[in-house]
């Protein structure tokens, strides 16, 4: 039993990321009234609450935004590049 509930946890956790697809991009604004991020190539990024959103962004950070395969609009994860 408890290798089927590791197995279909594992199926689980794979299919959640194959629904998910990433950009980055050099951010060239960040308005944290708003959680918006405003990268250096013209996108636009509008964070909801629910995600965190690293204190190190700042303009000229490299950043990885994670986005909802089904709505590419919708923001679910923001990661800081090291340098």
């Amino acid at each position: 039993m408890q290798k089927v509930l590791i197995a279909l946890g594992v199926i689980a956790l794979t299919s959640a990321a194959a629904l998910a697809s990433a950009t980055e991009g050099v951010v060239k604004e960040y308005i944290k009234h708003t959680k918006i991020i405003k990268l250096e190539d013209g996108n636009s990024y509008a964070v909801p609450f629910e995600v965190a959103v690293p204190s190190e962004l700042v303009p000229g950070s490299k950043v990885l935004i994670t986005l909802d395969d089904r709505d590419s609009r919708k923001v679910t994860g923001v990661r800081v590049s090291p340098k």
